[in-house]
């Protein structure tokens, strides 16, 4: 009897368990870590039973996987990850409604594939997702109330829905936070839709879409936005790295050191050019990269968040510590995280939740790392996730 080896064809039954104890047939699967809220079971395969308010400070394996990639939701209790074979997997809060696009509104709390192939990523907002194939397809599912699904209609849909175009498949090339959705297209050029009561579309009005609708400018790189209630603002990259912010300016969220009372309904140039991304959220905190492995934070400064190892709010960027080496920076509602190329994990701001990681509950107003080296991390609201050996 032979078993067929993935690599060089049939092998004896000896000659296969050698070769899986050296380690040269399959790869090795990566382990998978969560800690902090096990809202809605997200951490149920830890031994924490679904609906236990039992929450996790460092992280606790909780299975082997495939995963190549895994995306944060931004103060939203849904998690997404890709296989390699371009399957998307979603488990976490499934209701308002059917936020992971199953066809139903039940919560998961262990990854369920999600219909379909040659998903790149998804991204979970208020009441609903979207999520891009490797054809530069663009797909809406859950709430319509505000035109969120782009279909210029308003009925909800509990499975992926397709929005016409060729879009993006950058990693950072969707943002879905609150009631609005915006995303760049194949071309550059960067559309929005959804809610729009104060300008936070960009789009130099406040009447809302329910399909995407151009805002002026091309050569977009990555888009970001944060919303709190009614108000919201948003934040996008082009190549030449320049950052133009809109929307609301409460905690000096816009950093173009103005009063709090300012908004703008179009984009307006923060200084700088040689930005490579920001990113906020839905408590007025907002970080930035630069392309020199700087970051910087501005806005609100409670509860430390912003890690100038202080609680004041800043209304333009200041450069956190003096570290170089950053290549990504996400923030949730209470704490911030961010990686280095040598692939550790840093966080700071509020761990109510445990999500800091540190094995205690508490604020940390500077960075602080999370024990071990990690090839990818994601949060989704209060709860953190991360892959590595």
């Amino acid at each position: 009897m032979a078993i067929t080896d993935k690599k060089t064809g049939p092998w004896g039954l000896d000659q296969v368990y050698n070769k899986i104890n050296q380690g040269d047939i399959w790869p090795a699967q990566k382990n998978f870590y969560g800690w902090g809220s096990n809202t809605y079971g997200m951490l149920a395969t830890s031994g924490l039973p679904i609906g236990s308010p039992t929450k996790r400070s460092s992280p606790v394996q909780l299975f082997g996987n495939d995963f190549t990639k895994i995306f944060s939701s931004t103060a939203q209790s849904t998690m997404w990850a890709v296989k390699a074979d371009g399957t998307l997997w979603g488990w976490g809060a499934n209701g308002f409604p059917g936020k992971l696009g199953l066809n139903d509104q039940a919560n998961r709390s262990s990854p369920t594939q999600v219909p379909g192939t040659t998903w790149v990523k998804a991204q979970t907002g208020l009441f609903g997702s979207l999520g891009n194939k490797s054809d530069g397809t663009l797909w809406a599912w859950g709430y319509n109330n505000e035109g969120q699904l782009g279909d210029n209609g308003s009925t909800r849909s509990y499975e992926p829905k397709q929005i016409p175009g060729a879009w993006s498949t950058s990693e950072y090339g969707m943002a879905t936070s609150g009631e609005a959705r915006f995303a760049i297209k194949a071309d550059g050029t960067l559309w929005a839709w959804g809610k729009n009561d104060f300008g936070g579309l960009g789009i130099n009005d406040r009447t809302s879409r329910s399909s995407p609708t151009q805002i002026p400018g091309t050569t977009w790189a990555s888009v970001d936005m944060s919303y709190t209630s009614n108000e919201g603002s948003a934040a996008a990259v082009k190549t030449d790295g320049t950052a133009w912010v809109w929307g609301w300016n409460d905690s000096g969220a816009l950093g173009l050191n103005q009063a709090v009372s300012t908004k703008y309904s179009s984009p307006v140039q923060l200084p700088g050019t040689t930005w490579t991304r920001i990113q906020s959220n839905g408590s007025d905190m907002v970080v930035g990269l630069k392309t020199n492995g700087t970051i910087w934070a501005w806005g609100q400064g409670s509860p430390g968040g912003l890690g100038h190892n202080n609680r004041t709010q800043y209304s333009s960027p200041v450069q956190v510590g003096s570290d170089t080496t950053w290549n990504d920076i996400q923030i949730t509602s209470n704490a911030t995280v961010g990686s280095k190329t040598d692939g550790t994990l840093w966080v700071w701001g509020n761990s109510s939740s445990g999500m800091l990681g540190q094995n205690a509950i508490i604020q940390l107003s500077s960075p602080t790392q999370i024990p071990g080296t990690w090839d990818a991390w994601a949060f989704a609201g209060s709860t953190m996730f991360g892959i590595k050996d």
